[in-house]
């Protein structure tokens, strides 16, 4: 495989070290003309990828879909996705930014439905919302 594609190494080194980089949006190289570098930069944006999506297999077809390069990859071989969402399951579970990014999504959205509820009380209790008609 590294004859064909030598630039895989690079990709799943950049996936297993999990730094969470920005990405660069689609990438339109192919496997026969992806360099290495952009092998780094592909294998990197799979942890962006797990960060914003709910579920790992999600973040995994987010991040395929996403390089033109990988599409044709998933296509050859029928190993690789299987291998890539196994792999981003331990990722998540060993990332520490994945349990912090998570817990505070979570907390932000209590926080603007505490809020929301706060402002929907006072909304019908004053002459706006209906004065003291009762509600129920």
């Amino acid at each position: 495989l590294n004859t064909t594609y030598p630039w895989f190494t690079n990709l799943m080194v950049a996936i297993i070290e999990n730094k969470l980089e920005l990405s660069t949006g689609f990438m339109k190289v192919g496997t026969h003309d992806l360099t290495n570098r952009q092998a780094g930069v592909l294998g990197s944006a799979l942890s962006l990828s797990l960060v914003t999506c709910l579920l790992p297999t999600s973040a995994v077809d987010e991040w395929i879909m996403r390089s033109r390069a990988m599409q044709e990859f998933d296509l050859e071989y029928v190993w690789f996705r299987p291998m890539i969402e196994s792999m981003a399951y331990k990722l998540l579970e060993e990332a520490s930014w994945g349990l912090t990014a998570r817990v505070m999504i979570g907390g932000m959205i209590c926080v603007g439905d505490v809020a929301t509820d706060i402002f929907m009380t006072y909304y019908f209790f004053t002459k706006e919302g209906g004065g003291n008609k009762r509600y129920g």
